[in-house]
């Protein structure tokens, strides 16, 4: 067992009273919420239902997690893990299942000792879904949450229009032994802390509501795309600094402000902002350690945080534009132009 994973809750509460000190750019004023209804999640905890089977009696035992996560369960055997089709009697879905479920004394045993229980990360969802319903009475809000592993895949994710799952093995902390073991990145590891379920969760329905069209995009549209899901969050998670959002660290934020002139400058004088082609361009909207071209000091990326800036002035310039109205609006370049954005250092 990871014993050492207890640690990080501990310190969970002392990383955040750090973090509210740290100098953040846009302050965001939290709304009263006194006349917004309340919202209430249902959460499940899907892999403590399935590590709980009776391995003497797979096959009842599963029938009894089918019946309690009827849409969720073939998602997760079928999509999530491509064990395979719960129909075919040929599947290895079986043989794929009873391999994780054999697991159960390692990756299961650190999930459970980080995390025993959700519902503080429960409550705060709550919270920013309620910001949300300030904001964009209309949109969709989850119905459940549904908690899991997934031997390290993505974060979080939406399922229909009312599950959003949050995958527990990718928050057990930076000094986690299993992620070197899979080969997962180490620039990445800071943001494998529970403090990270949240932003994380929210960044994943945000794009549920609002899916990037692709086609004939440039990089600017990309940019402008991640900076309006980065204000998203602003809205919905008013209390929450920048480094959780964008996953960068402060030193990381730091270098951005400071050369937030020199950034734009790049991509203007390298004809990138219109630039279709996204092998191309995908490098600075994309993960790496730093940003291709720019000094190694940079993180990753950097093309959203710039969109971000973009988006915050044009917020500013246009005062009326509900976070709605914003969501809905497709071109990266219209949002741009709007916002007169010319950063002066």
């Amino acid at each position: 067992m990871y014993i050492q994973l207890k640690k990080h809750l501990a310190v969970f509460t002392v990383i955040l009273f750090l973090l509210s000190f740290w100098s953040c750019k846009e302050e965001v004023k939290a709304p009263d919420l006194s006349n917004t209804p309340t919202v209430d999640l249902e959460l499940k905890r899907f892999e403590q239902d399935l590590f709980s089977v009776d391995t003497t009696q797979v096959a009842a035992s599963l029938g009894t997690v089918l019946a309690r996560y009827p849409s969720f369960y073939p998602f997760f055997i079928q999509d999530l893990m491509s064990y395979g089709s719960l129909e075919d009697p040929q599947s290895r879905y079986m043989s794929g299942l009873a391999e994780l479920l054999r697991d159960r004394n390692h990756l299961m045993d650190s999930v459970n000792a980080a995390f025993p229980d959700l519902s503080n990360v429960e409550k705060e969802l709550e919270t920013a879904f309620r910001y949300q319903k300030y904001h964009m009475p209309n949109a969709k809000v989850p119905r459940q949450l549904i908690s899991h592993i997934s031997t390290f895949g993505p974060a979080a994710l939406t399922y229909g229009d009312d599950i959003l799952g949050l995958n527990l093995d990718v928050y057990l902390g930076k000094d986690c032994p299993f992620y070197p073991a899979v080969g997962l990145s180490y620039y990445m590891y800071r943001r494998f802390e529970p403090e990270f379920i949240v932003p994380k969760s929210m960044r994943v329905w945000a794009q549920n509501l609002y899916p990037m069209d692709e086609r004939k995009a440039q990089l600017i549209d990309h940019m402008v795309y991640q900076g309006k899901i980065l204000y998203y969050l602003d809205q919905v998670l008013p209390h929450t600094h920048d480094s959780l959002k964008i996953g960068f660290t402060k030193k990381q934020l730091d270098w951005c402000e400071q050369n937030e002139q020199m950034m734009w400058t790049y991509f203007i004088k390298n004809e990138l902002l219109y630039n279709g082609k996204y092998r191309e361009y995908s490098k600075y909207v994309t993960e790496h350690p730093t940003t291709p071209g720019m000094p190694s000091s940079s993180p990753g990326r950097t093309g959203w945080w710039m969109g971000w800036q973009i988006v915050r002035k044009f917020m500013r310039e246009n005062p009326n534009v509900s976070l709605e109205q914003l969501m809905e609006i497709k071109s990266g370049r219209e949002i741009m132009e709007k916002a007169r954005y010319k950063p002066s250092r």
